[in-house]
Order: C-alpha cells, then sequence, then structure tokens
C-alpha cells in the first residue's frame, strides 16, 4: 500500500517483492484516522463505516462505493503501487517536502526471480525464467510482467531519485530500525510481520541463474545498478 501517515509525518510508497506487504502491517497499527492509506480497493478505508485500516468488513458494498469515491477523493486517485510522481501530485508540494518518504529496492537479479516465482503462483501460469525476461523484453503487456520494474516508486520521469531514502531490501530490518528512530515510532522491527513469503523454491535463488541470465537482468536494470551500485552476482558456471 501506498501511506500518508499524517500523525507521523511520513509516506511510504510501496514497491514490488520488497517485502512491502509486511512493512504495510508492521506500520498500521500507528496510523490515525486522518492517514491515507491506499491498498487494494477492497481494503480501502470509507470515511462512513470506520474500517480498520488493513481489512474489509462490507466487502459487497464497499466495492461500488469505492468505484465512486475514485472519481471524487484524492485519495482514491491513487493505488497500492501508486508512483511516486503521482502521490506527490495528490499529496501537495508543501506534504510532499515536509513529510519523510521511503520506499525499499532490492537488488534486481533477485528481485526478477521472485515476481518471476510469484507471479506464476498468482496467476497460476508456468514459463521458464529466459520467457519472463523475453517479455520485460518486448513489453507485451503480459500480466506476468507488468509493472516489473521499481523505479517508478522512488524516481521521478527523469530517473531521479525523488524520495528521502530508499531502503536496501538486504538489510531490511536494519534499515526500517533506523527509519522508526528518525521519525520516533514506537516499532520494533522484531514484530515485522512476513507476508506472502515461502512462495519461491530454494532451488531459484540467484546463485540458479546462468552468465546469460545475469547479463540480460543487469542490461534490463542497468539504471537501478547505476543508481544503487549493485555488482553481478558471482556464477559458477563458466560464461
Amino acid at each position: 500500500m501506498t501511506i500518508v501517515s499524517h500523525r507521523h509525518k511520513f509516506i511510504f510508497l510501496k514497491s514490488r517483492k520488497t517485502a512491502g506487504s509486511s512493512v504495510e502491517g508492521w506500520l498500521a497499527p500507528l496510523l490515525g484516522q486522518r492517514d491515507v492509506v491506499i491498498t487494494s480497493d477492497e481494503n480501502r478505508r470509507l470515511p462512513v463505516f470506520s474500517t480498520p485500516h488493513p481489512v474489509t468488513r462490507f466487502a459487497a458494498v464497499e466495492r461500488p462505493f469505492k468505484k465512486v469515491l475514485r472519481l471524487v477523493r484524492p485519495g482514491f486517485r491513487l493505488d497500492q503501487h501508486s508512483d511516486a510522481v503521482d502521490v506527490r501530485r495528490v499529496v501537495g508540494e508543501e506534504v510532499w517536502r515536509s513529510y519523510y518518504k521511503f520506499s525499499i529496492e532490492r537488488q534486481p537479479w533477485d528481485r526478477l526471480l521472485s515476481l518471476w516465482s510469484w507471479r506464476q503462483h498468482r496467476l497460476k501460469r508456468e514459463i521458464s525464467f529466459d520467457h519472463f525476461l523475453d517479455r520485460i523484453e518486448r513489453n507485451d503487456g503480459d500480466p506476468l510482467v507488468q509493472y516489473w520494474s521499481n523505479l517508478p516508486a522512488y524516481t521521478d520521469e527523469g530517473g531521479s531519485i525523488i524520495v528521502d531514502r530508499v531502503l536496501d531490501y538486504a538489510h531490511l530490518r536494519a534499515e526500517l530500525s533506523g527509519v522508526a528512530t528518525q521519525l520516533r515510532l514506537p516499532l520494533a522491527v522484531d514484530s515485522l510481520p512476513k507476508h506472502k513469503s515461502g512462495i519461491r523454491a530454494r532451488s531459484h535463488g540467484v546463485e540458479s541463474l546462468s552468465p546469460a541470465q545475469i547479463k540480460r537482468v543487469s542490461h534490463l536494470c542497468r539504471a537501478e545498478i547505476e543508481l544503487f551500485g549493485w555488482k553481478e552476482p558471482a556464477c559458477s558456471e563458466p560464461a
């Protein structure tokens, strides 16, 4: 979800396959009635039903009402993975400048493997990792590869980072602890839940990638690799 917390003056921009659902569950208990929580349509909070942030009580009634609200209520013009530029436009420059904005990123070889596994599971389709990369390269609109890049979650149209901090998924607990300290949030990383885990087979780790696959991912994700200075993973197979 995208979270705009007026109570604690922060904006969390959810990226894909970076434990975003776990982080939203971690943050949810802190949120107040004025905070904007933009999640999936069925989970969005309505002003008249006092629905808790993460859960819908009256789905059959709420869903059609929410479709109308998306046309008239600014927060409903966003979605759970809204681009940073869209969130900035909706909240306004004053809030954007004064609130602490953060997202999460994951080194791309591991992230795309995770996205590949998750999309196969969710869409009930089987596809090889090479064919998954083929579809990304073709940009053919296949739901398997839609929104495969996280760059829009924290950069502008020119590719410059516009949030205050992009947390490193590889050190997420330490990074979140730093955010909690900076914002004085009464949260401990020990309470971070684990959502959407256990989908990817252990045999589908980064070490399973061939040199050619590593190079393909490097080419697709060269922008974020340059932003964060990631190095290609070692591969035991000869090139």
